[in-house]
C-alpha cells in the first residue's frame, strides 16, 4: 500500500511478519495440533520484539481468538509456553550479545517506570487540559513540545478537537485515498465471510485483528502514518478475499467483466491518488534525512556497536550524545542519553507535522539548549540546512568510520588542550586559518559567516587586525568571546601582509596554515580538498584554490554568476567536474594559500622586506621550490574572491604598491623571467603531457627502464599526476619490483580513490605474492568502480576458481559472458573448466565458439581433440 510502503520503516514491517505468523499458526492450530499454538505464542513475541505495540495488536488477540474458537485450557496453555520461550530465547540473545538485561526489561515493559511512565503519557492530556482550565489559561495545544516531567520525556500530542481534525485530514485522509482501492475491496472481503463458508472461518479472526491494530493506534494516541503498517497483513488479506467476491459476482456476466472492473477501479483509484502522491514527491526533496550514508545497510547493526564502544570510552556518564539517522545501537552500546527525544533524523513521511523541516526546526532547538558531546551523521543531511548550519557552528569532525559515517565533536572540546586534540587524527589534521582585517567590517563579518557555515574540518581562526577604525576590531573582540577557536591579535597600525601573517603563522597550531584574505568566500567542502594534497604527497608545499578574481592561472573567466551570495551552486559544479584534479604551478596567488607546516619550519614566513602588498607571494613559492616543496592548485575547489578590497577601501595606491615591490622581486631574483614564472611560456601541464607521451612510447616498445625515467621525471614537478602514478607502477611491476609498484598504486588510489585500473593491478600483484584473499576484494572493488572492465572481471572470477569457489567463479564467468559474448579469454575459460570436470560437449560448445572468433587458436583446438579423445 503507498501510504505504508512510502514510510520505508522497517521495524513495523518486521513486527507484522511476525505478527502474520502468529494468526497463520492460530489458524492452523485448530486442525494440524497444538504444536502451531506453541509457535502462535513464540512468533507472538518476535513481535513484540519489535513493537511494544504487539501486546495490543499481536499478544492481546491471539489470546482472545484462543479462548473464542474454544481451544480450551490446554491450548491456552500451549500459546502461553511459546510466549515464555519466547522471552527466554531473547533474554539469551541479550546476555550472549552482552546487551545490558536493563534495555530487556524496558523493551518488553518488565520495568515498572517504563510502564508509569506509558501510563502517565496516556492520561497527559486529561491532566494538563484539568490543570489549565483550572488556571484559566487556553486548553488548546498545538506545539510539539517536550517537556521535562516527573516519569520521563512526553510529547504534547492530544486529543483536542484541534489536533484531531489536524490528525484527520494530514493522516488519515491521505491513507484512506492512497489505499481506497484496499479497504473497498477489504469490505467485500468482510461480506465474502459473511456469506461464503470457505471464508469465514479466517474471516472472523481477520476483523479481530483490524479491530486489535486500531485499538492500539489509538491507545497509543499513534500520530504518523507509519503505525498503520499493522493494518497491512489483514487489510490485504481481506482485499483477496474481496477480489474473489468481485469475480464472482461479475463473471456471470462474461469472462472479460470481473477484469474490466477491477482495471476500471485501479485507474480510479490511480486518478484519486494522484495529487496525493505528487506531495509525497515534493515532500521527498525537501530533505532526504532517512537515506542511509553507509552502502551496506546489512552491517549498519554492527557499525553501531563499534562506534558505541568507542563513544563509550571518550565519554563520561552524564555525557550525551546524538545520532542523526537510524542507528539505534550506538546509543544502546554507549550507554549515553540523547538531548532529544527524536533519536532519528526528520524522514518525508505524512505524520501529524508532515513537513520535515518543521521536525528539524525542533531537533535543531533542543541540540542548541543541550549541546550533545558528540553527534554521529549515519544518514544523509542533504536538504536540512538548519541542522548543517548548527553542525558546522559548533562542531568539527573527530574520525570518519566505516567509509562514510561521520562522528563530530564539539569544537570548544578541540580547542581545550588538555582535551581532544584533532590533529591526531589522520582524517582531520589542524588548519590554521590566518586572516589579515584592516577595516572592511563587511567583508570580514561575511567570511567569517560562510568559513563556519561551510568548513567541516578541524580548524582554528587565527584573526590579525591591522589597526582597524570602522568597528572591526570590537567585532573580532566579539567572536573571540563567543567562539574558543577563535584567536585575535592587534596591532595598533598597518603593518602589510607580510608581518601581518607572519604575526599569525608565529602562533598557529596547526599542521596547516590557511592564509587567506577576508574578501574571500569559501564554499563547502573546501577545507577537505585543499588538505588532501598534503596527505597524500609531503613534498607538497603550497595548494591554491580556483577563483573568479585574480592574476595569472587560477581565475576562472566569465563565472556565470552576478550576486556573490550565489557563487556556491558554481563551485559545486565545479568540484564534481575536476573531482580529484590537482595541477602542478610555479607560483600562486597569496589571497587564499595553504601552506605546509614543513614549510614553514624550512624556509620561514613571508619576507618582511615586501611593504603593503604584492610579490611577497611569488617569493614564497620561489623559496618554496628551492627548498624542494611542490605546488599545486586543488581545480576542484573554487572560492569567489571580492578582490583588492583593502586597498580600495583605505585608499591605498595599489599601482604604487605594486611598483614598489616589483622593484624589491628584481633585486632579489634578477634571473627570474615574469613570464616563465606565471606559465605564459609553456605551462607545466603541457609539459607534463608532452613528457607522458614519451614515456608511453618507450613502455610501448618494452623499454620499461626508460619509461620509468620519464614518468619520475614527471612526478618531480607534478607529483600527483594519476596517468603517471600508474604508469610508473606499470614499470615497476614489468621491472620485477611489486613493492615499489604497489607503492605507487596506492598513491595512485589515494589521489583517485575510484581509480578502477589500480585496484585491478594491485590485485594482479597480490596474486603474484599469493594473497588471493586480498585480491578477491582488490579485483571486486575494480569491478565495482568500472563495472565495464572486463579485465577485473575476468581477474576477478579466475581467482574464485583459485580459491576453490567454483559455483561463484563460473557465475562470475557467466555474467562476463551475458554482456561481451565474444570474449575469447572467457569461453577458453569455461572450455577449459568443463573439460577438467570431464564435460566435454560443453567444453567443445564453448571452444568451437572461440574458433568461429579465432580460428588459429591453438587452445580451442586442444581442447576439442582432447574431448574426441
Amino acid at each position: 500500500l503507498p501510504a505504508y510502503v512510502w514510510t520505508q520503516s522497517s521495524d513495523e514491517i518486521e513486527q507484522i511478519l511476525f505478527t502474520s505468523l502468529a494468526f497463520y499458526c492460530l489458524l492452523l492450530a485448530d486442525k494440524s495440533g497444538m504444536v502451531f499454538a506453541y509457535l502462535a505464542g513464540l512468533f507472538g513475541v518476535g513481535a513484540l520484539f519489535f513493537k511494544q505495540t504487539a501486546y495490543l495488536n499481536t499478544i492481546l488477540p491471539i489470546f482472545v481468538l484462543a479462548v473464542i474458537r474454544g481451544f480450551g485450557p490446554l491450548g491456552i496453555s500451549y500459546i502461553l509456553l511459546g510466549v515464555l520461550s519466547g522471552f527466554v530465547l531473547v533474554y539469551l540473545f541479550f546476555i550472549v550479545q552482552r546487551i545490558p538485561t536493563v534495555y530487556f526489561r524496558r523493551m518488553y515493559g518488565f520495568d515498572r517506570k517504563t510502564w508509569e511512565a506509558h501510563i502517565n503519557a496516556l492520561f497527559y492530556h486529561t491532566r494538563v487540559v484539568k490543570e489549565r482550565r483550572e488556571k484559566g489559561e487556553a486548553t488548546e495545544i498545538v506545539a510539539p513540545a517536550v517537556e521535562e516531567k516527573k516519569h520521563g520525556k512526553v510529547r504534547e500530542f492530544t486529543y483536542t478537537e484541534q489536533s484531531v481534525k489536524l490528525w484527520l485530514k494530514r493522516i488519515l485522509f491521505p491513507i484512506l485515498v492512497q489505499s481506497f482501492l484496499f479497504f473497498v475491496l477489504s469490505l467485500f472481503g468482510l461480506v465474502a465471510g459473511l456469506f461464503e463458508g470457505s471464508y469465514r472461518i479466517a474471516t472472523f479472526s481477520l476483523a479481530v485483528w483490524v479491530v486489535s491494530v486500531i485499538v492500539g493506534i489509538l491507545v497509543n494516541k499513534h500520530t504518523m502514518s507509519i503505525h498503520f503498517i499493522p493494518l497491512l497483513p489483514p487489510v490485504s488479506i481481506l482485499a483477496g478475499f474481496g477480489v474473489c467476491l468481485v469475480w464472482e459476482l461479475f463473471g456471470s456476466y462474461g469472462a472479460l467483466v470481473p477484469p474490466a472492473v477491477l482495471l476500471s477501479l485501479g485507474i480510479f483509484y490511480v486518478f484519486l491518488g494522484r495529487k496525493e502522491v505528487k506531495r509525497l514527491i515534493n515532500l521527498e526533496r525537501k530533505g532526504r534525512g532517512h537515506i542511509f550514508v553507509f552502502d551496506r545497510e546489512w552491517e549498519l547493526n554492527l557499525a553501531g556497536e563499534k562506534i558505541g564502544k568507542m563513544l563509550r570510552e571518550l565519554t563520561d556518564e552524564q555525557d550525551k550524545i546524538y545520532v542523526w539517522g537510524p542507528e539505534y545501537e550506538v546509543y544502546l552500546w554507549s550507554e549515553r542519553p540523547s538531548p532529544t527525544h527524536t533519536l532519528f533524523c526528520p524522514r518525508p513521511q505524512i505524520t501529524y507535522f508532515p513537513d520535515p523541516l518543521a521536525v528539524e526546526k525542533q531537533i535543531v532547538d533542543q541540540l542548541n539548549r543541550d549541546k550533545p558531546k558528540f553527534i554521529v551523521i549515519t544518514a544523509l543531511t542533504e536538504g536540512f540546512e538548519r541542522f548543517e548550519d548548527f553542525l558546522r557552528e559548533n562542531y568539527a569532525l573527530y574520525k570518519k568510520v566505516f567509509g562514510e559515517i561521520e562522528i563530530h565533536i564539539r569544537k570548544d572540546l578541540v580547542m581545550e588542550r588538555k582535551g581532544f586534540e584533532l590533529q591526531k587524527n589522520e582524517n582531520a589534521p589542524l588548519v590554521s586559518v590566518i586572516t589579515l582585517t584592516f577595516n572592511g567590517l563587511k567583508y570580514t563579518k561575511d567570511f567569517f559567516r560562510y568559513l563556519v557555515k561551510n568548513t567541516s574540518g578541524s580548524y582554528e581562526v587565527i584573526f590579525v587586525d591591522n589597526g582597524s577604525t570602522d568597528g572591526t576590531k570590537e567585532y573580532l573582540r566579539e567572536l573571540k568571546s563567543q567562539y574558543p577557536f577563535v584567536t585575535v591579535i592587534e596591532n595598533d597600525r598597518n603593518l602589510g601582509f607580510a608581518k601581518g601573517n607572519n604575526q599569525g603563522m608565529a602562533v598557529a597550531r596547526g599542521r596547516y596554515f590557511m592564509v587567506i584574505n577576508n574578501d574571500v568566500l569559501v564554499p563547502k567542502g573546501w577545507m577537505e580538498r585543499m588538505v588532501k594534497p598534503f596527505e597524500v604527497d609531503d613534498s607538497i608545499g603550497l595548494v591554491g584554490p580556483l577563483t573568479n578574481w585574480i592574476s595569472g592561472l587560477q581565475m576562472v573567466n566569465d563565472v556565470p554568476y552576478e550576486n556573490p551570495e550565489d557563487f556556491e551552486e558554481f563551485a559545486d559544479r565545479v568540484a564534481r567536474a575536476h573531482r580529484n584534479r590537482y595541477t602542478p604551478r610555479r607560483r600562486i596567488a597569496g589571497f587564499a594559500m595553504m601552506i605546509n607546516r614543513r614549510l614553514y619550519e624550512t624556509i620561514g614566513g613571508f619576507d618582511e622586506g615586501f611593504s603593503g602588498g604584492n610579490y611577497e607571494d611569488d617569493d614564497y613559492c620561489l623559496r618554496a621550490v628551492k627548498a624542494g616543496f611542490k605546488i599545486v592548485v586543488a581545480e576542484n575547489v573554487f572560492v569567489h574572491h571580492f578582490g583588492s578590497v583593502t586597498f580600495k577601501l583605505n585608499n591605498i595606491n595599489y599601482d604604487d604598491s605594486l611598483e614598489r615591490n616589483k622593484r624589491f622581486f628584481k633585486e632579489k631574483w634578477p634571473d627570474v623571467d615574469i613570464d616563465w614564472l606565471m606559465e605564459r611560456d609553456e605551462r607545466l601541464i603541457s609539459k607534463s603531457k608532452k613528457v607522458i607521451d614519451e614515456a608511453i612510447a618507450h613502455f610501448g616498445n618494452s623499454e620499461y627502464g626508460k619509461a620509468l625515467e620519464k614518468f619520475n621525471k614527471v612526478l618531480e614537478f607534478d607529483p600527483l599526476n594519476e596517468e603517471a602514478l600508474f604508469g610508473a607502477a606499470l614499470c615497476y611491476r614489468n621491472l620485477n619490483d611489486n613493492l615499489n609498484s604497489l607503492k605507487l598504486l596506492k598513491k595512485c588510489l589515494d589521489v583517485n580513490p575510484d581509480n578502477a585500473y589500480a585496484y585491478n593491478q594491485s590485485g594482479i600483484i597480490s596474486v603474484e605474492m599469493g594473497d588471493l584473499e586480498s585480491a578477491k576484494v582488490l579485483f571486486s572493488t575494480a569491478v565495482m568502480k568500472a563495472p565495464d572492465l572486463v579485465d577485473a572481471q575476468r581477474n576477478y572470477a579466475d581467482v574464485l576458481i583459485a580459491l576453490e569457489q567454483y559455483e561463484d567463479g563460473v557465475r562470475a564467468l557467466v555474467r562476463i559472458l551475458e554482456n561481451h559474448p565474444d570474449d575469447v579469454p572467457t569461453l577458453l575459460k569455461m572450455a577449459q573448466l568443463y573439460a577438467e570436470v570431464g564435460r566435454y560437449a560443453e567444453a567443445k560448445k564453448f571452444a568451437e565458439r572461440v574458433l568461429t572468433i579465432d580460428p588459429g587458436n591453438e587452445r580451442a583446438a586442444e581442447i576439442i581433440r582432447s574431448g574426441m579423445n
